[in-house]
């Protein structure tokens, strides 16, 4: 048999309570009898209950679950994952759904209060027309009206109720009109509602009614009229007219939601464009643009600037992806030029080496090979270490130097390495074909001294490579005011034309072979562009007139 848990202490007498002793929760009383663990109350959770967390704001609808998937569950994550025009579209239904339903019930309210005041002022004018009617008529009335209408007049007298004879059976029932007293309210004339008795026919309605007293001799109440009308008519129109407001609030529901979605569709299809684009970008299609669209428009707009800065970033892809290409060839040529002398260097050494070079004049020669190569090989060292310091943009000591004086020195020097060559400086005006007398006066520009110098160089050492000697040789100098230009002309077998722009690459030759004895390392006039576009110049390689090549050097002229 099992017992009851002990009842608690009694409080204190100061009323304060008495807290349990923690040791005997643990060391039960040996005079209190066993109690089955069955009758004792469940205090704790149950092993492998979920632990309640407990603390500020902090409930179960506000800790967010993942499913299976790491994706956030519940309305704001699946909301998140909707697309825009879903969101648009459902937005767009939304806001009508309400907007109809609040114009549906505002009219169908409008309707029946206007109605109901209609039925109150029919009544009002019914009941003054019966005032001043004899008893006897107010009865014939009630009977006549019974039948011919819904409008029902209930005569009171004495404490009796006066009820139209039944002639017909009434379509609205009969409303249930109580026995007024001379203090009831209802006698002021003022509209009230009555509840109504169903017609045979199972149907009923409430009443508007309007009553007023009826006093006999000397003023005395002896009862009352009452007038009234079935407030069922309004009640079906205004169903009626909710029905109908229903019905089309559906269709214009259902058609706004077809052409907002397409409408929305059609104005996210340049976004779904340049979503399109994105991918085919993100594929590798760099040359990739999103279609042209109206610049009025914010997602045209956008649609130009992206196209921008896609053709900018393709640009610096493409600029790139050629930086790499001229690099890799640049190491190649490079490594095929510095091995050309390495090899003749060490073939030369291995012959000494193995003593297959015995005589003096054998030794000679071979020693005249291996300088040549190592003059060959610090020639083209020294070349591209040019183009790196050029590659550097390092400053340049700019200053006022005579184009005329350094021309005349170009000459001089070519003069000097081979004398049966006829050398010309030529001035001419600004349309570079008159010549004008040399008065002396300098043609002044903006450049470095040496590396211009480097500049005529280059170019009278290209002329005095590949062209026969004793040809002429002419520098025609002119100004239009801005720039300066020298045309190194020589009258040898030029340059074909589809090589007239890839000669200023690096180690470009017009000589598909990679003989260095038929002309340099190919970086001469790579050197010379490099170091004129560093003033602001160019060079363009032409025809001469008659056979040969034109070399034209353009340089600012100085102000």
């Amino acid at each position: 048999m099992s017992l009851p848990p002990p009842p608690p202490p009694p409080p204190e007498p100061d009323g304060s309570p008495t807290l349990p002793d923690p040791a005997d929760a643990t060391a039960p009383d040996a005079s209190t009898p066993d109690v089955p663990a069955s009758a004792a109350p469940a205090t704790a959770a149950p092993t492998g209950s979920p632990a309640t967390t407990s603390g500020p704001g902090i409930t179960p609808d506000t800790i967010p679950t993942r499913d299976e998937h790491g994706l956030t569950t519940g309305l704001p994550a699946l909301a998140s994952r909707v697309t825009l025009s879903t969101r648009m579209v459902v937005l767009l239904v939304v806001t009508l759904t309400v907007g109809l339903a609040i114009s549906t019930v505002a009219a169908t309210a409008q309707l029946r209060s206007h109605m109901l005041a209609q039925v109150d002022e029919q009544l009002t004018v019914a009941l003054r027309s019966s005032e001043g009617m004899p008893l006897n008529d107010l009865v014939r009335s009630i009977n006549r009206t019974a039948l011919e209408s819904d409008l029902q007049l209930s005569l009171q007298i004495d404490g009796r109720q006066v009820s139209p004879q039944e002639l017909h059976e009434p379509r609205w029932g009969t409303p249930d009109v109580p026995l007024f007293s001379a203090t009831s309210k209802q006698l002021d004339g003022l509209p009230f509602t009555l509840e109504g008795d169903s017609s045979p026919a199972g149907v009923g309605t409430q009443w508007r009614a309007v009553a007023r007293p009826v006093v006999g001799a000397g003023d005395r109440f002896i009862g009352a009229i009452v007038v009234a009308l079935p407030v069922a008519p309004v009640t079906q129109t205004t169903s009626e007219l909710g029905k109908v407001l229903a019905l089309v609030s559906v269709v214009l529901v259902a058609a706004a939601a077809s052409l907002g979605y397409l409408a929305v569709r059609r104005s996210l299809r340049p976004l779904r464009q340049i979503e399109a684009t994105a991918r085919r970008i993100a594929d590798g299609d760099m040359s990739s643009r999103i279609p042209d669209m109206p610049s009025t428009t914010e997602v045209g707009s956008v649609a130009q600037s992206l196209n921008v800065m896609l053709g900018r970033i393709q640009e610096s892809f493409d600029a790139r992806a050629a930086s790499e290409a001229r690099m890799r060839r640049f190491v190649a040529d490079a490594s095929h030029e510095l091995r050309t002398p390495l090899v003749s260097i060490r073939g030369y050494a291995e012959l000494y080496r193995m003593g297959a070079v015995t005589t003096p004049e054998q030794t000679s020669e071979t020693m005249g090979r291996i300088e040549s190569s190592a003059v060959q090989m610090g020639t083209l060292v020294e070349d591209l270490l040019a183009l790196a310091r050029l590659d550097e943009q390092r400053p340049l000591a700019l200053q006022q130097v005579d184009l005329v004086e350094v021309a005349a020195d170009a000459l001089a020097d070519l003069g000097a390495m081979d004398p049966t060559r006829t050398t010309s400086l030529v001035l001419t005006g600004p349309d570079g074909e008159e010549p004008v007398p040399d008065d002396g006066s300098p043609l002044l520009v903006v450049a470095d001294d040496a590396r211009l110098r480097q500049v005529f160089t280059n170019l009278v050492g290209n002329v005095q490579r590949h062209t026969p000697a004793g040809s002429p040789v002419e520098i025609v100098l002119s100004s239009d005011g801005q720039v300066a230009r020298a045309a190194v002309r020589d009258h040898g077998p030029g340059i074909p034309a589809e090589h007239r722009e890839a000669v200023f690459e690096r180690f470009h030759r017009v000589d598909a072979s990679r003989n260095s004895s038929s002309g340099g390392s190919g970086l001469g006039l790579a050197i010379v562009r490099s170091i004129l576009r560093a003033h602001r110049g160019d060079i363009i390689a032409t025809e001469t007139p008659g056979g040969g090549a034109t070399f034209v050097v353009t340089v600012p002229l100085a102000t």
